[in-house]
């Protein structure tokens, strides 16, 4: 059955995010430049990788001198790459925005959000100069209750249908579906620009989009975000940071312009005690703001509330505390894509002599994936078949399912309706909401 969407036509309940310019810019008679990802030179010194679908230094390679991208007549000079763990010096990168500045030639830089703002989901925001477009982000926002009938709301791209040449990439920060839903729907009608991501998020989004195989084959571009930098035409060089956040391989952008760098966090949050991750770059990030900021667009899910988030570790010891005190089965409800909360959960299941039963499609897909990517670890025979489930003691069994927020379609919500084909709630379950 085909999901019914609405493509922002329909007010949702939250205030919707006004579709014009913060601000007005005037149009390069310049013609356009290609959106292929363009190669890279370096100076001189060790030789670099390249990829088929784009280019990138290896992870922490040392070269002498500088890089220049190459572009016909033109060429951005970009400070060298810097090795993991080691803060790079304000020199090192001073050349970026001083190469930039002069194309400014009296254009604005336009940022416009078609999703996102005021409401949990749907993120896609559009950075616009001359004759380039980078769009970040391409989500989808589950319906409001005065919304019947519609599956999920996607970005409404209409305003960009006139100017898909200029669309140079499109950077999706990570794996969520508020950042990766819309991709199968509105790739194509952005013109399937270069899409650049980090090898967990791609994964994620090659197996979603197998389940459209009408669509163009989408072109990415693997993201390092130790150490990489990618020029996006004429007026943008892309710069992603390590942050940290429940799912593996995220991201922010920093894009510097002829009038300044914006920097764009992501989801994020500062976990020092991370789960298969290392923590945030504080150092790179600092180094941003040392080198001066034009805008900081920035995650602000529960802002107002005082304090902070606690650790996943944490989440991780709570959980621990519930498995290894629970008398009977277990069933733990979270998302698809909270691949850090499955590894806790797969963890205390190993130690406490526990197997998982894991329900629900897209859950079962993104585990398997992170698994095969070396994103996810656990040991043989931790996870097990449905045909199992009826074999072993309640004492041993978890159940890992979709359903954290009450999805009516999820399968913790079948489970209470007694609509699932062979689990039913019964005395001495316990049931955790992990969200």
């Amino acid at each position: 059955m085909t999901p019914k969407i609405n493509q922002d036509r329909r007010r949702p309940r939250r205030h919707r995010p006004p579709s014009g310019p913060i601000s007005g810019a005037s149009q390069s008679p310049s013609a356009p430049v290609s959106r292929t990802p363009q190669s890279v030179q370096p100076s001189g010194g060790a030789p670099y990788s390249q990829r088929h679908d784009g280019r990138r230094f290896d992870r922490g390679q040392k070269f002498d001198g500088r890089q220049k991208f190459d572009r016909g007549q033109k060429s951005i000079i970009v400070a060298r790459p810097t090795p993991l763990g080691r803060l790079a010096t304000k020199t090192e990168n001073i050349g970026v925005l001083s190469e930039l500045a002069p194309r400014a030639n009296g254009e604005k830089l336009r940022v416009y959000a078609l999703g996102g703002l005021e409401e949990i989901g749907r993120n896609c925001t559009v950075f616009e100069m001359g004759n380039d477009i980078v769009v970040v982000d391409l989500g989808l926002m589950f319906p409001e209750e005065d919304m019947p009938g519609i599956d999920f709301i996607i970005p409404n791209v209409e305003a960009l249908k006139d100017k898909l040449k200029n669309i140079r990439a499109l950077i999706v920060t990570h794996g969520h579906m508020d950042h990766i839903g819309g991709i199968p729907y509105l790739m194509d009608k952005l013109g399937n620009p270069p899409l650049y991501t980090a090898p967990l998020t791609a994964g994620i989004i090659r197996k979603r989009v197998e389940e459209f195989p009408r669509n163009p084959k989408i072109n990415f571009v693997t993201v390092e975000h130790a150490d990489a930098r990618f020029n996006l035409g004429a007026n943008f060089i892309f710069e992603p940071f390590h942050i940290n956040h429940n799912i593996s391989d995220a991201f922010g952008a920093a894009l510097h312009t002829p009038v300044g760098t914006i920097l764009i966090t992501g989801d994020f949050k500062f976990d020092y005690t991370p789960v298969n991750d290392e923590p945030a770059d504080l150092n790179r990030i600092a180094l941003f703001g040392a080198k001066g900021v034009l805008a900081l667009m920035s995650d602000s899910t529960n802002a107002e509330s005082p304090g902070h988030q606690i650790s996943e570790r944490t989440v991780g010891e709570e959980l621990e505390k519930i498995i290894a005190n629970a008398p009977g089965r277990i069933i733990i409800a979270t998302f698809s894509s909270l691949l850090t909360r499955a590894q806790l959960i797969l963890e205390s299941a190993e130690k406490h002599g526990r197997k998982v039963l894991i329900e629900g499609r897209s859950m079962n897909a993104n585990i398997e994936l992170a698994h095969q990517l070396g994103y996810l670890h656990y040991q043989p025979g931790t996870i097990i078949e449905e045909g199992d489930w009826h074999k072993l003691p309640p004492e041993k069994l978890i159940l890992m399912c979709t359903g954290a927020q009450g999805e009516k379609n999820a399968v913790l919500m079948r489970i209470a309706n007694a609509e699932h084909r062979f689990v039913e709630l019964k005395e001495g379950d316990t049931v955790v909401f992990s969200s």
